[in-house]
């Protein structure tokens, strides 16, 4: 059906096989009809009388008395996507591209069913634009860090498992010595080593201070078995990390979550507020 109207349409001798440009130019400055029946006679001189070229005419509603029809080509229509065009010239390009066109009685303006909105988009448009205009080659705020790590022989994973390591050790050995000379025996031994790591290039100073903030983190949770399980599940979810990045953090925080919700106090679940 669609190869017949194409046939029908490159046929010559119709008024419809005029020369393209000099019809898109003498409808460009034609605006929409008022008249219902004068916009679908037009629309039919333009394209034919042919069967694929469909028109459907529907009844006013209560609060709205003109009369409206939908114009499309059947074959090349399209899912629904409403655009109002004003212009006879645009009526034959949305119908020509795949689109419905609505036309109502007594309104200068028609709507066009479809979803082929990317040819009419472009760059300049606000949803594609940004809001700070210039050069954006300064506009890196990771530089430092990128530069803090060019010199360092170790990916991020084994630096921080390194510290980590590093910090549990200085932990187990303050808590061993004598509660006088434990606490800042194990501050100095932190600073001391956290420094010459990071002075030899081990390490970059910002693995230090993110495990660093992390230790002293487990010092917030009251119960002391919980900062165990912490400190023990921290490793886990560094591998994790270190895998498939936040992706793989959020899997394993998942079935820790599940396996809280699922235990029970005494037949109350630990959730429980």
């Amino acid at each position: 059906m669609l190869t017949r109207w194409i046939r029908n349409v490159l046929k010559p001798g119709k008024r419809y096989t005029q020369d393209i440009e000099k019809s898109k130019q003498q409808a460009s400055s034609e605006p929409i009809n008022p008249s219902l029946a004068h916009t679908l006679s037009l629309l039919k001189l333009k394209l034919g009388q042919s069967s694929d070229f469909i028109i459907r005419d529907f009844p006013g509603s209560p609060t709205h008395a003109g009369q409206f029809a939908v114009c499309y080509i059947e074959g090349l229509i399209d899912q629904n996507l409403l655009q109002i065009i004003n212009s006879q010239n645009q009526i034959y390009q949305a119908i020509l591209s795949g689109s419905a066109v609505i036309v109502i009685d007594g309104n200068v303006c028609a709507l066009a069913i479809s979803i082929a909105g990317g040819a009419r988009r472009a760059v300049e448009e606000p949803s594609s634009q940004t809001v700070i205009r210039g050069p954006k080659e300064g506009f890196t705020e990771d530089i430092s860090l990128v530069a803090q790590r060019e010199g360092t022989p170790f990916p991020a994973l084994l630096e921080a498992f390194m510290m980590e390591l590093m910090f549990e050790v200085i932990r187990e050995a303050g808590v061993r010595m004598p509660r006088v000379i434990g606490p800042a025996v194990s501050i100095v031994g932190a600073l001391v080593i956290g420094q010459a790591a990071v002075q030899a290039g081990l390490v970059s100073g910002a693995v230090v201070i993110v495990v660093a903030f992390t230790a002293i983190s487990n010092f917030v949770i009251t119960y002391f078995s919980m900062g165990s399980a912490v400190r023990l599940l921290r490793f886990a979810l560094m591998l994790l990390a270190g895998a498939l990045g936040l992706f793989s953090i959020l899997m394993g925080i998942i079935p820790l979550l599940v396996h809280l919700v699922a235990l029970k106090s005494f037949g109350i679940n630990y959730f429980m507020p």
